[in-house]
């Protein structure tokens, strides 16, 4: 993740699920991000964890460094893919309607995917805190 304004990333992730060929904000709620991995996980991340931010100074260049590791509030697996062997290639949240998330696949498939029990908890954690 990063500020275009610094030249260092501000958080740096490792999910330990594979290579990440995915990632994309949602535009509803700005603080959550999906990932894809290379073994069909989709991750949603939230990025206003309970976890403090710590900057820390890089002594090359003078930039802020921060220690923040965004909170995994979900992990699904997408079993067609696993099914017919190909890859999640592309994901793209609805701007409308953040329930729904199209993915791509290497065979030329897309499937659209409904989180609407997960997106009506996420709006809920972020109205409380």
């Amino acid at each position: 993740l990063f500020n275009v304004l610094q030249k260092s990333p501000l958080i740096s992730l490792d999910p330990n699920y594979g290579s990440i060929l995915v990632v994309e904000f949602s535009s509803y709620l700005s603080n959550i991000f999906i990932c894809i991995t290379e073994y069909h996980h989709i991750l949603i991340y939230d990025l206003t964890g309970d976890e403090e931010i710590n900057p820390m100074y890089n002594c090359f260049n003078e930039e802020k460094l921060y220690s923040l590791q965004p909170e995994l509030l979900y992990t699904l697996t997408s079993q067609i893919d696993n099914d017919i062997q190909s890859t999640i290639v592309s994901a793209k949240l609805n701007e409308k309607d953040s329930k729904l998330v199209a993915t791509g696949n290497t065979s030329g498939i897309v499937y659209v995917w409904d989180f609407s029990n997960l997106i009506n908890e996420l709006s809920l954690k972020v109205i409380n805190t």
